[in-house]
C-alpha cells in the first residue's frame, strides 16, 4: 500500500494567497490614507493658512491641539507642522498600523485557530521560514499604504503655495521617522501573534499595548507632570512636526532596535512553542 506524504506549502504560494486574500483591505487602507492626506493638505488653503486658522482658533493653538501634533507647544499652523500634523493624526495612524497589526496577529495565531499548522509548519519547511515570508508580506503591504498616503499628501500639496514651499524632502524626513515605528508595531503584533493561542488574544495584546502607548503619550503632552512618560511609549519616539525640518536618528534607532528585540522574541517562542 502506498501511503501519501503531503508535500509542504510553498512559502510563494503563501505570501501570494495572503495578498489575494487581504487585496480589498489593502487596497481600501491604500485609498484611505491617499485621500486623507490629500484632504489634509489640500484644505491648507481653504482654511485661511496659517493667518485664517490663527484668527479661528487663536495666535497660540490650544494645548489639546499640540498634543494631537504629537509634540508640546509647537505652532500647528505653520506650513510645515500643519503638514506633520497629517501624519501623526489619529486617523492616519489608525489606517497604517491597521496593516501591521492585522497581518502580524494573524500570522501565526490565526493559523493555530484555524488549523492550518498542521499544513503550513511542516518538515523540510522550517517554522521560521513561514514567519519570514509572512514577514515579506507585511513589509511590502506597509509600503504600498504609506506611500499611497504621501501620494495624497503631494498631490494636496500642489494645491496650496504655503505647502508647496515646505518641499518634498520635509515628507521624506517623515516617512524616515514614521518607519521605525510603524516597524514596532509590527514586530508587537508578530510576537503577540506567535505567543497566542488565537487570533482573538494577540489582537488584543497589540491593540492594548498600542492604544495604551497613544493614550499615554497624548497625556504626557497634554499635563507636563506627567512628561516623562512620553518616552515610555513608542509615540513618544515620532515627531513629525520636527521631522519635517531633521530625522532624529536616536529615536530611529531606539525603535528599530526594539522593533528587532520583538521579533527575535516571536522567532525564539514560535521555535520553542507547541503548535498543535
Amino acid at each position: 500500500m502506498t501511503v501519501a506524504v503531503a508535500r509542504p506549502v510553498s512559502t510563494r504560494r503563501l505570501v501570494r494567497a495572503e495578498v489575494v486574500q487581504r487585496r480589498r483591505m489593502l487596497a481600501g487602507l491604500a485609498a484611505g490614507t491617499f485621500v486623507f492626506l490629500l484632504a489634509v493638505a489640500g484644505t491648507y488653503q481653504a482654511l485661511g493658512g496659517a493667518a485664517g486658522l490663527s484668527d479661528t482658533f487663536g495666535v497660540k493653538p490650544p494645548a489639546f491641539f499640540s498634543a494631537f501634533a504629537g509634540a508640546r507647544d509647537v505652532n500647528l499652523f505653520a506650513p510645515r507642522n500643519y503638514l506633520g500634523f497629517g501624519f501623526v493624526h489619529p486617523l492616519f495612524l489608525v489606517l497604517t498600523l491597521t496593516v501591521a497589526i492585522s497581518i502580524g496577529t494573524a500570522s501565526v495565531a490565526g493559523d493555530v485557530e484555524s488549523g492550518r499548522v498542521e499544513m503550513l509548519y511542516t518538515r523540510p519547511v522550517r517554522r521560521t521560514t513561514v514567519l519570514d515570508a509572512r514577514l515579506r508580506l507585511w513589509l511590502v503591504a506597509q509600503l504600498v499604504v504609506i506611500g499611497a498616503g504621501v501620494a495624497g499628501a503631494l498631490v494636496g500639496m500642489r494645491l496650496s503655495p504655503d505647502l508647496r514651499a515646505v518641499g518634498i524632502g520635509a515628507i521624506a524626513r517623515i516617512v524616515v521617522q514614521l518607519l521605525p515605528l510603524v516597524a514596532f508595531v509590527g514586530a508587537l503584533s508578530f510576537a503577540a501573534s506567535a505567543w497566542s493561542r488565537n487570533r482573538g488574544q494577540a489582537l488584543g495584546i497589540a491593540v492594548g499595548v498600542v492604544a495604551l502607548g497613544y493614550l499615554v503619550n497624548f497625556l504626557a503632552l497634554l499635563w507636563h507632570p506627567l512628561a516623562f512618560a512620553q518616552r515610555l511609549t513608542p509615540f513618544g519616539y515620532y515627531t513629525p512636526s520636527a521631522a519635517v525640518d531633521h530625522v532624529d536618528w536616536t529615536d530611529v534607532v531606539v525603535l528599530l532596535a526594539a522593533a528587532a528585540a520583538l521579533l527575535a522574541v516571536a522567532r525564539a517562542v514560535l521555535v520553542r512553542r507547541d503548535l498543535v
